[in-house]
Order: C-alpha cells, then structure tokens, then sequence
C-alpha cells in the first residue's frame, strides 16, 4: 500500500489530520475505539484479520488487495439523526465507485438497505459505524468499511451473495486512488447530513429495493417474513407490506435479509 501518496494527499487542511497504516491487523474499528483516537482520521491496513460487519458477522479481505478502513470523524449531531451518517457514508461511496468505474458500463452499483453496497447485485462493500460520546453535543464516529477491489478467489459458500471489481472486471485496480476519491467527496457533501435535506432521497434514487418482494428474519425472535418493501422514510426505517396484509416499519439491527 502506497502510504507516502495517502498522506500527501489527503492529509491537508479540510481534510484528514493522520493516517494510521498497519501491515496486519485485527480490525481497523476495534483499533479507532480502543485508542479513543481522535476525530478526521484514518486508521487502515492491508491485511485485516478479524474484520466484521452488522450482527458480528466476519468480514473477510485479502492481503493488499482490498480496502479496509476505519474513519473517524466527529459531528454535532441530534441523537434523532445519528442514522445519516450512515445514510451518507453509504451513498457517498457508491456514488465515489460509479464514479471512479464510468468506464465500465456494465458495472452496476446499488444500495442495499441500511448499509450495503451491491455490484450487479452482489454485496462488494459493507459499513459498520460505532460511536463514542453518545449523550454529548460533539460525538464520534468510527466509520468503518470493507470493500472488495482486487479480491481474486470469493470463498465458494457466499460466491451466490458477494463479489468484487476485480471478479466484474478481470482487471486490478489501485485501491489508494479509490479512497483518495472516497474522503474528497465525503468532504465535500458533508452539507448533505442534514435532516432538512435531500440526503434520503439520493439514496433510494441509488436503491432498487423499493417495490420488490424480500424475505426477512426478525433478529428479536428470529421468525421468518415475507414482505413487499414500500418505502425507506426519512428516519431511516424500512416501511414494508408483510404477507398478512399489514404494514411495518422496521429499522437498521431488527431484521436481516435472507438470499
């Protein structure tokens, strides 16, 4: 990894402060929180371990091959809003690889409900976002993603549900241009994380999850649902018409898909 063009690039006045590099490491995000470290950071590595996503699910990457990051950032920010970052982190990285890929046509990027990113309709990225300083105006963000770039070999027992740009493509691409692009344009939207604005709407325009049928577990009692999904509200919850003719929302950690 390309450490000396990461800094020179992105460590500058309105951007980031540090970034942190490790050869290996066990998770970019346990590393953010147990080391309290501050906010506009980055902590990266080339090989992560022990990687994982919502519900503690492994995350697994490749030496060198794919991006695995964790960004801290700091907000002043409603407790009622904590979801756009999320919302925003997601959108802004699909909106960066559309971007960075416009080369290759049949390259099709989605998101999937809350915090997923789909090519051609495979999970190739996941976001898990933890915060500290819950209850005080200024809190912080440990945004962590996982994205595969130059994965060559998807273990064969998720090969139905996951993919890569290099799978897509047959071509490696350079991870630290990826997130070059990433940060810049998280900067300089941030404007969108604002519940007034058009943040959710941009993100269902890049989701196609609205007026399909899904099936779903209810993590609370871990029943099975069918549902046709009506809308993604402005709250960030999931409004869908279950097979008995009602209506329910539910919200990012209460269910999970079933493929």
């Amino acid at each position: 990894m390309n450490v000396e063009l990461l800094n020179k690039t992105l460590v500058k006045e309105n951007l980031l402060c540090y970034i942190i590099h490790f050869e290996e490491l066990d998770s970019t995000n346990n590393y953010a929180k147990e080391n309290n470290l501050p906010g506009e950071g980055i902590v990266i590595t080339s090989h992560q371990k022990a990687g994982k996503g919502r519900f503690g699910r492994k995350w697994q990457s490749a030496h060198d091959e794919d991006l695995t990051f964790t960004l801290t950032k700091k907000f002043k920010i409603n407790i009622d809003n904590l979801h756009l970052v999320n919302f925003y982190t997601s959108y802004i990285l699909t909106e960066t690889l559309k971007s960075f890929f416009s080369e290759y046509p049949h390259l099709k990027f989605h998101l999937k409900w809350p915090n997923d990113i789909l090519l051609n309709q495979k999970k190739t990225a996941g976001i898990l976002l933890e915060i500290r300083n819950l209850n005080e105006e200024e809190k912080t963000f440990h945004i962590g993603i996982g994205l595969n770039v130059n994965k060559a070999m998807i273990p064969h027992d998720i090969s139905h549900k996951a993919t890569s740009v290099f799978t897509e493509t047959g071509k490696s691409h350079e991870i630290e241009k990826i997130l070059i692009a990433f940060v810049e344009k998280f900067y300089q939207c941030l404007h969108l994380i604002n519940p007034e604005g058009k943040l959710m709407e941009l993100w269902k325009n890049n989701s196609e999850l609205i007026g399909k049928d899904v099936r779903f577990l209810v993590v609370a009692d871990s029943h099975g649902e069918e549902a046709k999904v009506l809308d993604v509200e402005n709250d960030g919850g999931l409004k869908v018409l279950l097979s008995d003719g009602s209506i329910k929302k539910f919200y990012s950690g209460e269910i999970t898909f079933v493929y």
